[in-house]
Formats: structure tokens, C-alpha cells, sequence
């Protein structure tokens, strides 16, 4: 779009059901879809519409196993199921969530931040809602189109919870990697010696016995 047709009023993002939710509670929602005609990134209010929750990348990249592509990053999220609204930085190094308003209010996991209603700076850089990839800030996943779309709590701690416990494979991975639950608990297996050896030792003594008897 050229500067004369953003500025006659006519953005291609009217159209866009993301960008529309997107803008839906801002103060100026004109003034936003402006600045995604003019390429620029815009800020938009956190708190009305939706709150988020910034996670580092390698926070997410640490749940991967292989290599480490944005379609295999994609794919950890979708997976504890956030199927919208994550954000990757222009540097990629932060993914920021955007999720329900509210959400802010009680997180609390480490390593994370988050940001609602309550912050004093309380404004996310939102890219074109049709941008998906770089160079610049792009969206990993679409933008939502709807509240129901934007993730929960409980999906964005599990998709946080320790590597060890939740792990994505993508690719190929050796097979000293791959965690093999033990068949039987240690000490089951030390209580089932134990009683081999009583029986055998009760067995060599009663032989023995046996032999005295008879000389």
C-alpha cells in the first residue's frame, strides 16, 4: 500500500479477523492499523483485550530434542495446545504468549514475566497480523481471532514445566537419549535376591547337616 492510500484511511488490515480483534478495544484503532500499512510496529494496550506472558526462547527451545527450526518451535506449543497468538521477537529471543485477561494477575512461574492490566507498562509491539515470518518481529502463531483462541495458564505451565518431565522430539535423536522406564523398582529387585540366597544357603546347610548324620 502506498503512503497516499494508508493515509486516505483504506488498510488492508480492516479486512484482517485477527487485526480487527486485535484493535477491537484500543483507544485508537485507526492510528494502529496506520503504522501496520506504513510497516512500521505498533503498540498496543495489554490488559483489554488480552494479557501476555513473555518466555525466553530457549526456555521453549530447551523442550525440543533435534534440531531446533522454527516449524519444530511451532510445534511445542501446539502441542500442550496453543494453536494462536505467540509472538517472536526481532531478535528471537523471546516468544510473548498472549493470553486471557486476567492471566497476569496470579502468574507466578519463574523465568517468565507477565503483564496485565495492573503493570504500569502495559504495552506489547504487535507485527502486521498477517507477518509470519522474519526478518523483524513476526507472528509464530497467527494472530487469534477470538477470545476462546488465546492460551490459558495451564497451558502456557506446561509448556514452562522442567525439560526432564516434557520433552519434544522432532527429527532424530540416539537412542542413549531416550529415557527407558526401569522394568522393576531397585529394591524389588534386592528384596527378590535376598531370598534367593536364604533359600540357597538354607538348602547347602541342611546338605551339610545331612552329611554329619550319616558319618
Amino acid at each position: 500500500m502506498s503512503r497516499s492510500q494508508a493515509m486516505s484511511g483504506r488498510y488492508s488490515t480492516l479486512d484482517h479477523p485477527g487485526a480487527r480483534w486485535l484493535v477491537s478495544r484500543a483507544v485508537r484503532p485507526r492510528e494502529i492499523h496506520e503504522a501496520w500499512a506504513m510497516g512500521r510496529t505498533p503498540s498496543i494496550e495489554v490488559g483489554r483485550r488480552f494479557d501476555v506472558i513473555h518466555l525466553s526462547a530457549k526456555a521453549v527451545e530447551d523442550r525440543i530434542l533435534g534440531t531446533r527450526t522454527d516449524e519444530a518451535i511451532e510445534g511445542a506449543f501446539r502441542a500442550v495446545g496453543i494453536g494462536q497468538g505467540v509472538i517472536v521477537s526481532r531478535q528471537r529471543d523471546v516468544h510473548s504468549v498472549l493470553v486471557r485477561a486476567g492471566t497476569a494477575r496470579t502468574w507466578d512461574a519463574p523465568g517468565t514475566s507477565a503483564v496485565g492490566v495492573d503493570d504500569h507498562l502495559r504495552y506489547l509491539r504487535v507485527p502486521h497480523p498477517g507477518r509470519r515470518e522474519g526478518p523483524g518481529a513476526f507472528w509464530l502463531l497467527p494472530a487469534p481471532e477470538r477470545d476462546e483462541a488465546l492460551a490459558t495458564a495451564g497451558q502456557v505451565h506446561t509448556l514452562t514445566a522442567p525439560p526432564e518431565r516434557s520433552r519434544i522430539t522432532w527429527g532424530f535423536t540416539s537412542p542413549s537419549s531416550r529415557h527407558v522406564a526401569p522394568t522393576e523398582a531397585p529394591h524389588a529387585t534386592t528384596t527378590s535376591l535376598e531370598r534367593v540366597q536364604k533359600q540357597v544357603y538354607s538348602h547347602s546347610r541342611q546338605q551339610l547337616l545331612n552329611t554329619f548324620k550319616k558319618e
